[in-house]
């Protein structure tokens, strides 16, 4: 059974839910609005090439037409990937997002499981290169990862990048969260994309614009082959008009995510400073989330008795019953989530 956050339909009086990590601030108005006039023309099909949004993240990101597509929010893209490669062997560093393993096991492939050792703080370091000789075809790696928060900057990821086209392994770099980064401009690997056809960067518009009952991301690779496989390997007019519209007005938010990414630092900063007081172990934790350890295995249960919702990290490879993730909102809402974990510490 797959679990994720944001199951609010599974508790009848939740307020607050800190399971999910969208931006704080919501959804801009001016996408909100472009959603909406775009239901006048939802009687028609959607342009199932989505070329208006290509052409609108192409000039946003500097990245050429033909190495970009859409899809219904980032897991599509993941699973039309794992579709046109069919890897028979797949590398994946744990704990990480679950939706790479369950593409990988729909598609048969084996999967080598690289544990990120918790008294390392879950840090990536060189083992992941010797890693590679493991005979993958295939490496998924969450830069920032998700749950831990932990990241590596773009160095690292050129160092991977080389490696994996030596051996002749496909790179997936999962950048959903990047953009919350305080180092964003250290850490993107969106500048690397036309040295290393074998890489393949996600992002999606459901984090960053808070999207995601629209489902909306995006993928960059140089490898045209690679790309057209993906688009053919899942459904047509998978991305709605609606979707659409919503993401070409959200990357016209310069200035929104500009004081998103401020005040994602800010409350993160302060929360990690309030969980410690708390004698909670906070690990990673630079996005826009916080990852931290309980001495309580029903921290879950006994924030939904105050009408919050936290995420429970036990389903992750290599976490436990102790371990959770905490989402970065507003300020009035961290502290109710502060007052709460308090009540049951």
């Amino acid at each position: 059974m797959r679990v994720h956050g944001g199951d609010t339909l599974g508790y009848s009086d939740i307020v607050l839910d800190f399971s999910i990590n969208v931006n704080p601030l919501g959804m801009p108005q001016a996408v909100k609005e472009a959603a909406k006039k775009a239901v006048d023309f939802c009687g028609e099909y959607p342009d199932f090439r989505c070329r208006e949004l290509k052409k609108a993240i192409s000039e946003h990101y500097e990245i050429p037409e033909n190495q970009i597509l859409c899809g219904n929010g980032a897991s599509d893209l993941i699973f039309r990937l794992v579709q046109a490669i069919k890897p028979k062997k797949a590398l994946l560093p744990c704990p990480t997002f679950s939706e790479y393993e369950t593409a990988l096991r729909g598609a048969g492939c084996e999967i080598i499981f690289l544990p990120l050792l918790r008294e390392n703080d879950f840090l990536p370091d060189d083992s992941l290169l010797e890693a590679l000789d493991c005979g993958a075809d295939l490496l998924f790696f969450c830069n920032p990862n998700n749950p831990t928060g932990q990241y590596v900057d773009r160095r690292f990821i050129k160092r991977l990048a080389e490696a994996c086209r030596e051996k002749r392994i496909t790179l997936c770099l999962d950048e959903c969260f990047a953009e919350f980064l305080e180092e964003y401009d250290l850490v993107s690997a969106l500048p690397l994309i036309s040295d290393f056809p074998n890489l393949f960067i996600l992002r999606a518009f459901t984090k960053t614009y808070a999207m995601a009952g629209l489902r909306l991301g995006w993928a960059a690779c140089a490898d045209q082959a690679l790309v057209c496989g993906a688009e053919a390997s899942g459904a047509c007019w998978n991305v709605s008009i609606p979707a659409q519209k919503a993401g070409i007005a959200a990357l016209k938010e310069t200035e929104f995510l500009e004081k998103s990414r401020k005040l994602v630092t800010n409350e993160r900063k302060w929360m990690k400073q309030e969980l410690t007081k708390l004698g909670l172990k906070v690990t990673g934790s630079h996005a826009n989330y916080l990852f931290f350890r309980s001495s309580s295995a029903r921290l879950k249960e006994e924030m939904a008795l105050r009408h919050i919702l936290i995420r429970d990290c036990r389903d992750y490879h290599g976490l436990d019953e102790y371990d959770y993730r905490v989402a970065v909102k507003n300020h009035p809402e961290n502290i109710q989530l502060m007052d709460a974990l308090t009540q049951c510490k």
